[in-house]
């Protein structure tokens, strides 16, 4: 059981970061950096990190680290899946197909905004148990 848990692991792990690799996240990111030349260093973080929150959560490591370490942890955490989510809506082009059903001339920037507001409001009732 434990090699075809690891085996199976591998290949989800496999198809994420193919994924990620996929819609071009690190590169996009470095670019809008202006850090082109360090696009494998931050391929290589990305692994890192993967590897570790695997390791973490598969063995259920406990780190008491305070609560600066949590809450940068968490603003860079919701930076990255943010980057993720809109690198995914621009791949499918989720918002032209949006601004032509509902025939959107003007204020597209507000929608956004009320997007990534409701997205904000929603984690926080939902992280705060509210």
């Amino acid at each position: 059981m434990a090699v075809t848990g690891l085996a199976a692991g591998g290949i989800i792990s496999a198809g994420v970061f193919s994924f990620i690799t996929s819609i071009g996240i690190i590169p996009r990111i470095a670019g809008n950096m202006h850090m082109g030349k360090y696009i494998r260093c931050f391929e290589n973080i990305v692994i890192i990190g993967g590897i570790t929150g695997g390791a973490l959560s598969v063995f259920q490591i406990k780190m008491n680290l305070g609560i600066a370490t949590q809450a940068m942890y968490g603003i860079m955490s919701g930076i990255f899946v943010g980057c993720l989510a809109v690198a995914l809506a621009e791949t499918l082009n989720a918002m032209a197909v949006f601004t032509r059903r509902v025939h959107l001339q003007k204020g597209l920037r507000v929608v956004i905004y009320a997007i990534a507001l409701g997205k904000i409001t929603g984690s926080l009732l939902y992280f705060l148990k509210l």
